[in-house]
Formats: structure tokens, C-alpha cells, sequence
């Protein structure tokens, strides 16, 4: 189901990159640097200790295509990709991370419509470097500047099934 929410996202912002203007240079943030909250019960740190597995958070950065773009697209989701950061969480309750965008390939925001990068925030748990289901998190998209606004909040629990 996540890996629809991308690809659906960029073809319904495709839309209102064809109507939107192309100063990118005048609309850029100086910073993509945002803040992170992630809260996990003592039962699923207590649970991933357990299992010997650990926390991860990833932060792609990624734009919307223009008309001129659109061959620079990925032909997976159909947008631009500015990078990846990863980041390994320490098991506890809460902490925070400070997103430094340091993946971002700022040569390519005049690329993406208004120059406006998106955020696709994901923790979920890891063993042995893969990705494993024990934990289920409240992983977000929006544009970087929105979720510069306020720290946002990721929440998981124990995976049920």
C-alpha cells in the first residue's frame, strides 16, 4: 500500500506541475533541514531488544516533475530524486532527530516543480541491515517546508499480525 502512495502522489502533483510557474530559483528553501519526533511503546522497544533488532529512520527527498523534466523522470514513481539520509535510532521511548538533508543533490532542485522538494519520512525495524515487520509506524509525505513548520510526530506500536 506505501509503495502506491508515491507513484499516486506524483500523478496527481504531475497535474499542477503543468500549471505551476518555473521560478524555482526564487521559491527554494535555504535549509531542508526539519525536525522528528519518534515515539515507541516500551512494549515494542522491550520486543525489538528481544529480537536483537533495531530502529531505522529514512528521509527521501524527492520533487515532481515538470513538462520540461519529465524524461528525467524515475520510471518507478515518476519523480525526481534528491537522495535518501538514513538514520539508526537508539531503542527507547521517545527521542528526537534532526533531519540534515545532507543526501539532497540541490543541483538538481531547478528540476522539480518550483523547486520545492518533498519529504517522505519512514521508521520502521531492521535485522541484520533488512527490513523486518515487527513494529508499524504513522510514516508521512509533504513538502519540506510544511514539515519545517512544527516537529512531526511518528508514532509506532507492535505489528499485531
Amino acid at each position: 500500500m506505501r509503495r502506491l502512495a508515491l507513484p499516486l502522489f506524483a500523478l496527481l502533483s504531475l497535474g499542477l506541475a503543468q500549471c505551476s510557474p518555473q521560478g524555482a530559483e526564487d521559491t527554494k528553501p535555504a535549509s531542508f533541514r526539519s525536525t522528528v519526533e519518534v515515539k515507541l511503546p516500551t512494549a515494542t522497544v522491550a520486543r525489538l531488544n528481544e529480537k536483537g533488532e533495531k530502529a531505522t529512520l529514512t528521509a527521501f527527498y524527492f520533487g515532481i516533475v515538470t513538462q520540461d523534466t519529465m524524461s528525467l523522470a524515475d520510471p518507478d514513481d515518476g519523480t525526481i530524486h534528491l537522495g535518501t539520509d538514513t538514520y539508526d535510532l537508539v531503542l527507547r521511548d521517545s527521542q528526537t532527530v534532526h533531519l540534515t538533508a545532507k543526501a539532497v543533490d540541490r543541483a538538481k532542485l531547478d528540476k522539480i516543480s518550483q523547486g520545492k522538494p518533498i519529504l517522505h519520512l519512514e521508521v520502521f525495524a531492521t535485522k541484520d541491515g533488512k527490513r523486518v515487520e515487527t513494529m508499524l509506524c504513522n510514516d508521512t509525505q509533504d513538502y519540506v517546508e510544511e514539515l519545517q513548520k512544527q516537529v512531526y510526530t511518528v508514532r509506532c506500536d507492535l505489528n499485531q499480525q
